[in-house]
């Protein structure tokens, strides 16, 4: 199902999520994972998947 908020398919979305409200701290916070890339941007929401110690992680913004 495609997320319209996100601009992202949720297949693509991995089971964990860190949501935070800056989206310059969704990047901050990606650039702590392993092979971090941007699946997703529309406004004040960015979103980003990487790996974690081998678990597939994601980080969102919801710019508040």
């Amino acid at each position: 199902m495609f997320l319209s908020l996100l601009c992202v398919e949720s297949d693509d979305l991995p089971e964990r999520m860190l949501v935070v409200g800056d989206p310059d701290r969704a990047l901050r916070a990606a650039s702590r994972l392993e092979g971090a890339t941007e699946i997703g941007r529309f406004r004040e929401y960015v979103t980003l998947v990487g790996h974690h110690r081998g678990t597939r992680v994601g980080v969102s913004s919801h710019g508040v």
